[in-house]
């Protein structure tokens, strides 16, 4: 389990002990994969926004990424999520696209990006 405080830093619990397993992760966002064993976060930073792929038994980073930049937004991703069988990772960008990552455990890289369309309510 992944808890996060008021000041966007996640922790790790061991759901049988209630333990901490680890803390401070300073990720804004997070997504599971589905096998339990990848946890992908989103780090802020306004010059180079990246995402993490930590593994959850070592909590080591397993490989990160850029997200493109968008006018200095710390913040350009969102909302990252993972297709049910753990292949892609999927997020939406402030610039109108929408980016998709092909993963395995060899490699992740940009499988396709293409616009969202929608209106703000």
């Amino acid at each position: 389990m992944a808890l996060q405080d008021q000041d966007v830093l996640y922790a790790l619990i061991d759901v049988n002990t209630g333990q901490v397993i680890s803390g401070g992760y300073p990720f804004w966002e997070i997504a599971w994969h589905p096998s339990g064993r990848y946890l992908a976060g989103k780090i802020p930073n306004a010059k180079h926004p990246t995402i993490q792929i930590v593994d959850s038994a070592t909590l080591e980073v397993f490989t990160e990424f850029a997200v493109p930049p968008y006018y200095e937004n710390e913040n350009p991703a969102y909302q990252l999520e993972w297709s049910p069988d753990g292949k892609s990772l999927a997020f939406a960008h402030n610039s109108g696209q929408i980016y998709i990552w092909a993963f395995d455990e060899a490699k992740i890289r940009l499988q396709n990006s293409f616009p969202l369309t929608f209106q703000r309510e």
